[in-house]
């Protein structure tokens, strides 16, 4: 539908189930992470790095949308949550 994704992923692997594969044969990616991340563009960030929130301030500029799977309290305490979000981009 012409919609784009960019998914933000940490430094320390990125999300448990690209690592899930058959026992059988390890370098294959598991089917689960495969069919829930077709065609996504991904990220690697540190949030927890002045560096790496400035990066994703400046997607957040451009974003219509940001989906967030952290536990609750943890994007405020990252200096993320959604007024700082909202500063940076109007449309919110």
């Amino acid at each position: 539908m012409g919609a784009g994704g960019l998914k933000i992923e940490a430094p320390d692997g990125g999300i448990r189930c690209a690592r899930w594969g058959r026992r059988s044969c390890p370098a294959a990616r598991a089917h689960t992470f495969l069919a829930i991340n077709r065609n996504k563009k991904s990220l690697v960030l540190d949030l927890g790095k002045p560096a790496g929130r400035d990066v994703f301030l400046d997607l957040v500029a451009q974003a219509d949308v940001v989906w967030r799977t952290f536990r609750p309290g943890v994007m405020a305490r990252l200096g993320l949550d959604y007024q700082a979000l909202a500063s940076v981009n109007p449309r919110w």
